[in-house]
């Protein structure tokens, strides 16, 4: 399987414009880069890590560095691509959420093991293709004359373009952002007596945070904190009441260190002390 590598995007803003026909299969590869497909005319199937994709004028693809992609033609496909390192998302898109929510719908695999993604392909509707047509074309345009300023119009149309790929994704899948909850939750359930920060988790998937918090709570109906403050202080009730361990081997089992914490924790949720817990078993 061809593996095409970095060094492929030889521009100094980490982003390679192209336009291309094919009528034939383009056989499956993989690459070290981002890359969005457009397609301005004909159809036929892309398939990303194996996934097929009925496309036609009006498609555009997302695929994820690592990913591997293929193409088929029905007769011909006349597409655009726009290969991006990633690093151009972190330091030149870092503050457009729509970018960090695409990473989402993969962001928790190493979590769970779960090597699905979601999709990943959506085509607008004809009232809109003049519009998409067009930034495609300033796109290509700007890529191939390089003028002075180029780089800055091209972040700013790809800044565009990604954001109308997130609108279409979101119209239909607040379901699977939400889904994607699930694996967070049960990470935190694996691990809420060890140290948890809401940013580490985050970063493994490339969310912002806020973002993150706002989903989770929409999700279970709790902040973060407050899910986290609850598992743990559950967990210290239950060992209160089952087992005759010093008050402070518990506080440390259930994933706290300092101790006044604790104790404010678990009267917030008890109403009670642990010691009042303990005498009642």
């Amino acid at each position: 399987m061809m593996l095409f590598k970095k060094e492929t995007i030889s521009d100094e803003g980490r982003i390679k414009i192209e336009k291309a026909v094919i009528s034939a299969t383009y056989p499956v590869h993989t690459h070290e880069f981002i890359e969005l497909v457009y397609i301005m005319a004909g159809g036929g199937s892309q398939f990303i890590d194996g996934r097929e994709y009925q496309v036609s004028h009006g498609s555009l693809l997302f695929i994820d560095y690592g990913q591997t992609h293929s193409m088929t033609p029905k007769h011909s496909m006349t597409y655009v691509h726009i290969l991006l390192e990633p690093e151009f998302f972190s330091r030149e898109l870092v503050n457009v959420e729509s970018i960090l929510d695409i990473f989402c719908y993969n962001m928790f695999s190493e979590f769970s093991g779960k090597q699905e993604s979601a999709v990943q392909c959506v085509t607008f509707p004809k009232e809109e293709l003049a519009k998409v047509d067009h930034l495609i074309e300033i796109m290509l345009q700007e890529y191939e004359q390089k003028n002075p300023g180029y780089l800055s119009v091209l972040r700013a149309s790809t800044q565009t373009l990604f954001a109308w790929l997130l609108r279409k994704m979101n119209s239909g899948t607040d379901t699977v952002l939400l889904d994607s909850m699930q694996d967070v939750v049960e990470y935190i359930n694996e691990h809420f007596t060890e140290k948890l920060v809401l940013g580490d988790i985050a970063a493994k998937g490339f969310y912002n945070p806020d973002y993150m918090s706002r989903l989770l709570k929409k999700y279970c109906g709790k902040s973060f904190s407050q899910y986290v403050k609850e598992k743990r202080i559950a967990r210290a009730g239950n060992l209160l009441r089952t087992t005759d361990l010093p008050i402070n081997d518990i506080m440390l089992q259930s994933g706290y260190t300092d101790s006044k914490m604790f104790y404010q924790h678990f009267k917030e949720i008890y109403h009670e002390s642990p010691g009042s817990v303990r005498r009642k078993k």
